[in-house]
């Protein structure tokens, strides 16, 4: 596959992603183009008239982005995207692919261990499980809190939790460590998110403003301006409405 795309081929994972606007962001960055301004145009720059494919992977949460990569590719005339999604995109020129069923041991005859992770279902199985198997115990354990009215205490919990973190982590940036707690916050940057996002939708201001201001010079030190920027201004509109 990379013979045809003698331009390059760009590996986009994006199943701790929820919400849609961050898709473009999270494309930018694997070219190493930071937020700022028409970060957009400065992508389709970036691609131009080359010869690449970028791979999204788990897209299904993220749908409503699918008219931003339609966009993208009408911009990118060689630019092709392989999306993993359990729904259509639904964007011009799009093909599906069913992906067949990988095949298993039998489970009456199991081989020995070293030639059990030979069998394609295994071997897929432990080089996704930091990943998908991490995130399908997040979502069981999402779902037995709600069914258990808990939902809401733990979010709020977990909002408390990363607020705490943060303020820690901002106060080792400028230190001999800083680039490494640079790049825990990055690791830790979808919970800051989902921590935010849940201040925001119950209106936990004083809580929002903390996270926001203990996150702001992560996000300015490592080019997230305009998200912090928008991050900010929703919380003081929670305030003030």
């Amino acid at each position: 596959m990379a013979g045809d795309f003698p331009d390059g081929v760009y590996f986009v994972p994006l199943v701790a992603l929820r919400e849609s606007e961050l898709v473009l962001p999270a494309i930018a960055t694997t070219y190493g183009i930071q937020e700022g301004e028409d970060l957009r145009g400065r992508l389709i720059g970036a691609i131009g008239s080359k010869r690449q494919l970028i791979v999204l992977d788990n897209f299904e949460q993220l749908l409503s982005a699918g008219s931003e990569i339609g966009g993208l590719l009408g911009e990118t005339p060689r630019l092709k995207l392989l999306v993993t999604s359990r729904s259509l995109l639904g964007v011009y020129g799009e093909r599906e692919y069913d992906v067949p069923t990988l095949s298993l041991p039998d489970p009456d005859r199991l081989p020995r261990v070293d030639e059990l992770a030979r069998s394609e279902a295994v071997a897929l199985f432990v080089d996704e499980v930091r990943v998908d198997m991490l995130e399908t115990l997040r979502e069981f354990a999402l779902e037995r809190l709600r069914a258990r009215g808990e939902l809401d205490e733990y979010r709020e919990r977990h909002a408390m939790a990363y607020a705490e973190w943060a303020e820690s982590a901002v106060l080792h940036l400028s230190g001999e460590e800083g680039g490494r707690w640079l790049d825990r916050m990055e690791r830790e940057h979808n919970n800051l998110r989902a921590a935010l996002t849940r201040t925001a939708e119950r209106a936990t201001v004083d809580l929002a403003m903390r996270l926001v201001s203990a996150s702001w010079r992560f996000w300015q030190m490592r080019g997230h301006i305009f998200e912090g920027r928008d991050r900010a201004e929703t919380s003081c509109s929670s305030r003030t409405a």
